[in-house]
């Protein structure tokens, strides 16, 4: 099974994602700011990767077309807020990738791309599903969105980021952290929290709209 990631790995890193991203979206569409070489690096398997961009700066899109490229592998994305969950799903349906809302009760569905929220993510039930996804040798990779909310979890308020962030790191995938708002001087509190070490080529700090969709 690690020969069929070997594999997968190996044709993503030959992907034109100029092409794919017209393929995507359109023969208009363009790559504005870092959002090509923050993909870049992600195609090329680079772990853990930090990418802080503005509030719709289509950050989702650094997740969505590696998935699109690929006709096998999946994605895991925590979402902590079910509203971003729903617009991810509806997002990446129109899309044309396949994507699920993980649901315990339908725990052998699988995906190109899988949500979870952080309090399932944690549960016995989806590290069984994670475990049946690496044994199949499907497990690309764990993308954690709005990841500066780990800063703020407490016992009242988002409980389980930490424990989540803390457990899936383990897995020994590809980790990317998404956000818009963690700040310079929270980057080494939030590795130090996240157990994790992230070189300076591995984060991409922009400002304002980084993909133009005409």
């Amino acid at each position: 099974m690690q020969e069929v990631r070997r594999a997968r790995w190996k044709r993503l890193r030959k992907v034109d994602i100029k092409q794919e991203l017209k393929e995507m979206l359109g023969e208009e569409a363009e790559f504005r700011g870092l959002q090509k070489p923050a993909l870049e690096a992600i195609m090329r398997n680079e772990s853990p990767i930090l990418v802080i961009m503005g509030t719709g700066a289509g950050k989702s899109l650094l997740f969505q077309l590696p998935a699109h490229s690929q006709k096998s592998g999946t994605t895991v994305v925590i979402v902590p807020l079910k509203s971003l969950e729903k617009s991810l799903h509806e997002r990446c349906q129109k899309a044309g990738i396949s994507c699920i809302r993980w649901d315990s009760q339908q725990s052998s569905r699988m995906a190109q791309i899988v949500l979870v929220q952080p309090e399932s993510a944690v549960g016995t039930k989806f590290a069984q599903y994670l475990n049946r996804l690496e044994g199949l040798g499907q497990l690309d990779r764990i993308v954690i969105d709005e990841c500066h909310t780990i800063l703020d979890s407490r016992p009242d308020f988002r409980p389980k980021m930490k424990e989540a962030g803390g457990v899936l790191v383990k897995r020994g995938v590809q980790m990317v952290y998404l956000t818009a708002t963690l700040c310079p001087g929270e980057e080494q509190e939030f590795m130090q929290i996240m157990k994790v070490q992230i070189p300076q080529q591995q984060k991409f700090r922009g400002h304002g709209p980084i993909l133009h969709i005409p």
